[in-house]
């Protein structure tokens, strides 16, 4: 009895392994440009607060401010006072600005006085911050009016973009807030611990060890396959 019990475990370690491997064999496969500004869909239900990232892909290593304005479904509110830049803007005295300028419209706004260029390419640059109300169906968060400006002055127009949100209750290992664990959820997190993608969601933390590594990609292939 304790031979067959080891002996199903292995095999399904076995399987998840391999299933790994396959994942991570894609992910070197599909890998490619990131559009200039993008972030991954979220899910907030209903009378929920949860927080979201956007994430910028540039080839311009000198931008110190930017701008961009961010459309927001009915029921869906952006709290501005907890809205941050991250720890990719160093320059200490720079801040983020955020305000409404319409009907769930907001903008960012923020620049360095100092002339103290982002860090790195690629990465997180704000941390934003939902608020569903009890009407909230989901929808899509649009991005648009986004200009970036670099030591010199030259402004870097970027495409709009959009990101969706829904409305529904957050499963465990559904990285990607889709409503169904796939391989996706699991590429995602392979992708984000090989540096393909540096954007992070909380549903990353699949086993809540309160770190991101192979063992939550593992738990979900886990979940697909068993």
């Amino acid at each position: 009895m304790i031979a067959e019990i080891y002996i199903r475990k292995m095999t399904r370690t076995i399987k998840s392994i391999w299933m790994l491997v396959v994942i991570v064999m894609l992910g070197f496969a599909q890998k490619a440009e990131s559009k200039a500004i993008n972030t991954l869909n979220i899910c907030i239900a209903p009378g929920e607060t949860r927080e979201c990232y956007i994430y910028m892909n540039t080839a311009y290593s000198n931008l110190i401010s930017f701008q961009m304005d961010l459309k927001l479904p009915a029921g869906l509110k952006l709290n501005t006072e907890s809205c941050v830049l991250t720890s990719r803007v160093v320059d200490k005295e720079q801040m983020l600005f955020a305000g409404s300028v319409g009907v769930n419209t907001y903008r960012l706004v923020s620049t360095s006085f100092n002339a103290v260029p982002f860090t790195k390419e690629k990465d997180t640059l704000v941390k934003l911050s939902l608020t569903a109300d009890e009407t909230f169906k989901g929808g899509t968060v649009s991005l648009s009016n986004m200009t970036f400006f670099t030591t010199g002055s030259t402004a870097v127009a970027c495409s709009n973009d959009s990101f969706t949100v829904s409305a529904n209750p957050k499963m465990t290992g559904d990285v990607d807030f889709s409503g169904v664990i796939n391989v996706t959820d699991a590429m995602l997190i392979v992708d984000y611990i090989l540096d393909f993608n540096n954007v992070y969601t909380t549903g990353m933390d699949v086993n809540g060890d309160k770190v991101v590594d192979i063992s939550d990609a593992m738990t979900v292939i886990d979940q697909i396959i068993f």
